[in-house]
């Protein structure tokens, strides 16, 4: 049963979130510098902001090694700054390799932060690097981020172990890639419009904030889905699923 109170929770650049209750902060996939992969994704459409300073404790999840997810130069900051960095036990290494203080977590396995409890999920990643979604809970509230995965049989279990969201956290954008070494398939490599909304049902979310969209846009390498609103609400009309599209760095 929820309480009274209730967390603060934004959707921040890209593929972030940060979900704060009194003095601790959790940040998912926060994303500060976009130069490491540009050449790839093209540049932002508009300027990022910052990942403001905190005055309490922070725990930064991420969901897999690319580094429109996993921001070195940002966790080495947080880092410094006293910052908890949580990963999945697959991935520690290589953060660990660029200096990284880094804390394991294994599928399925709930852990305490301070007032937060989270779990990693497993997720299936559209070229099969290791990826994991993660639910968070707080004081009776719950989230669910999904990184920038693809569609996957995970949702069910993951919908009967923990009951209904507040919010489910998904990508929308339904790229195409066409990569160097990689085969040219035209299927999406993360979630499509449609299938974030029919997940979102299948979670039990009480909606669907979409992120990692309307950002990055690069043919022919990377190219987004065309009216990715119509798109949702479209689909959301026919599954019965609220569908809250909230700008970047804004609350939801």
């Amino acid at each position: 049963m929820q309480t009274s109170k209730q967390p603060q929770v934004r959707r921040l650049n890209w593929a972030g979130v940060e979900i704060v209750h009194g003095h601790e902060r959790v940040l998912i996939d926060p994303l500060e510098n976009t130069a490491p992969f540009e050449a790839l994704l093209g540049k932002p459409r508009r300027p990022f902001q910052p990942i403001p300073d905190f005055d309490g404790t922070t725990t930064t999840l991420v969901t897999h090694l690319h580094h429109d997810h996993a921001d070195r130069s940002l966790l080495k900051r947080l880092d410094d700054q006293g910052g908890r960095l949580v990963a999945h036990r697959a991935i520690t290494p290589e953060l660990s390799s660029v200096g990284l203080t880094v804390e394991p977590a294994d599928h399925w396995r709930t852990q305490k932060f301070g007032a937060f409890r989270v779990t990693p999920i497993p997720a299936v990643d559209w070229r099969g690097d290791d990826q994991v979604s993660w639910v968070v809970e707080v004081d009776g509230h719950s989230y669910f981020h999904g990184g920038d995965g693809t569609w996957h049989g995970y949702w069910y279990r993951t919908a009967q172990i923990f009951g209904r969201f507040d919010a489910v956290f998904l990508p929308v954008n339904g790229v195409l890639f066409t990569f160097p070494g990689i085969p040219s398939t035209g299927v999406p490599g993360t979630l499509p419009p449609d299938q974030a909304v029919i997940a979102t049902r299948v979670l039990n979310g009480a909606q669907l904030v979409p992120i990692h969209y309307d950002t990055f846009n690069n043919p022919p390498l990377y190219v987004e889905q065309i009216d990715i609103p119509g798109q949702l609400a479209a689909t959301a009309a026919r599954e019965g699923v609220k569908v809250n599209l909230v700008a970047a760095n804004q609350p939801i």
